[in-house]
């Protein structure tokens, strides 16, 4: 003990007497994610085994998923969620993604908020889809912006028969249709019915009339 290592002082005596580094590990793309992204971060091993990885997401309060498998074809792998955060399955609050591969495991946190993006969530976003190709009425496709989307300032509360009242001004709906074909953004497309709502144009039974 009366020797200093070579390679470390005594400051850092207890980390050179650390294990060596796993041959597994997983660093996020960011530490927050806002509602309306998706989950991305990397996987890096030390060597390809042929076999899948699997990814579990936690809570805070430890309730997990299902494990998901990952396939590993090289020694990084960049993964990007196939579906974005929802409020409805993701409140507000921190989680972390655990990696098992090759009889290791890694674990890496990040936080879920709010960060006021203007977007359609995959619950509202069917019915706003059917809505645009002409399946769904005005009615039901406000209703489920007014449910789900924040961002969307919808004058009175939906409730029994006034959902079959609504009706918007016809060039609305081909605004739909551009939004469906990825011609306008989600912020676009709310920012128009935010607009027909501040003229006046969103009330049960007098929607269509201008």
């Amino acid at each position: 003990m009366g020797k200093l290592l070579p390679a470390c002082a005594a400051a850092l005596l207890a980390a050179c007497a650390a294990p060596a580094a796993s041959g597994l590990g997983i660093e996020m793309e960011r530490e927050v994610f806002g509602y309306c992204e998706r989950l991305s971060y990397v996987i890096t091993v030390d060597e390809v085994t042929g076999d899948p990885a699997y990814v579990v997401i936690r809570d805070s309060g430890g309730t997990a998923g299902s494990p998901v498998p990952l396939p590993v074809a090289s020694e990084t792998t960049v993964e990007t969620a196939p579906f974005p955060f929802e409020r409805e399955v993701f409140p507000e609050g921190s989680y972390e993604v655990a990696v098992s591969y090759a009889g290791m495991t890694a674990e890496a946190g990040f936080e879920v908020a709010d960060l006021g993006i203007v977007c359609i969530p995959g619950t509202a976003r069917q019915v706003v889809l059917g809505w645009a190709a002409g399946g769904a009425s005005d009615g039901f496709m406000v209703d489920a912006l007014q449910r789900y989307v924040g961002a969307a300032m919808i004058p009175f509360e939906i409730e029994g028969d006034i959902i079959y009242e609504i009706s918007l001004p016809g060039w609305v709906r081909g605004a739909g249709a551009l939004w469906a074909a990825g011609q306008i953004s989600d912020a676009d497309l709310i920012g128009i019915i935010n607009y027909v709502a501040g003229r006046g144009l969103l009330l049960p039974g007098e929607g269509g009339q201008a």
